[in-house]
């Protein structure tokens, strides 16, 4: 327990910032950001891995297209897509300045964390949920695309394929204001959809090495579907 709760003062990029996979234009982009509008341009080799699912379950390689500032995915239709986007070592110099490298190579940092984004998106209403094996990952109990906005949906936070306690979920990470769920000793929490639409929930998880300051780990992980429509439509 001491480990997840010795959080480490991120960086505003590194910390409050999750990845994220959308239509955008046509295409299936890898995003990066705070917000839905608001999002980040990074280098497209920091995305280090696009895995499609088909409804089988069987697992294959999407892929990853290099974009000036961004990266987005091609391949056949996926069921479920995940992606692992390695934001390498951040840590604070002596003006408290942000820098993209591990601590023991800046001048001032007491402490280091590796920065990794992992992000699941549901495509397909019909395919059944699976861990589909990133180190940190928001497991659904059924399908997210079949519920409603409002309804409950039960989720499992895994860590290397281990439930994780103590952990908050947000259940609509593009709003700063909304509910946060703790998950329990088994890594489990209930939570309700938040958005007709388009959801994203999100979980961070830190932690430190108590042999190396320089060798922390900052994880964030999301999980995004698009919620049922309930029949009524605004126009």
């Amino acid at each position: 327990l001491s480990l997840a709760l010795s959080t480490l003062a991120l960086s505003p990029v590194a910390h409050g910032h999750a990845a994220w996979v959308a239509q955008v234009h046509g295409e299936q982009a890898i995003n990066y950001g705070h917000t839905g509008t608001d999002t980040d341009s990074y280098t497209p080799e920091k995305i280090t891995s696009a895995q499609g699912f088909k409804r089988d379950g069987s697992k294959f390689d999407l892929t990853i297209k290099k974009h000036e500032n961004h990266a987005s995915l091609e391949g056949e239709e996926a069921a479920i897509v995940a992606v692992v986007m390695d934001n390498g070592f951040w840590s604070q110099d002596k003006d408290g300045k942000w820098v993209n490298e591990r601590g023991d190579k800046v001048d001032g940092a007491k402490t280091s964390a590796h920065s990794l984004k992992y992000t699941v998106a549901y495509n397909n209403p019909r395919v059944k949920p699976m861990p589909t094996g990133l180190t940190l990952e928001i497991l659904p109990s059924i399908n997210p695309s079949t519920l409603k906005n409002g309804e409950n949906l039960k989720v499992q936070v895994l860590y290397e394929g281990k439930g994780v306690a103590n952990l908050n979920i947000s259940a609509d990470y593009f709003n700063h204001d909304a509910k946060s769920y703790t998950t329990d000793k088994d890594g489990f929490a209930t939570i309700k959809v938040a958005n007709e639409g388009f959801n994203i929930l999100e979980v961070g998880y830190k932690l430190t090495d108590p042999k190396d300051p320089f060798n922390g780990k900052s994880m964030s992980s999301t999980l995004t579907f698009m919620s049922k429509d309930d029949g009524h439509h605004h126009h």
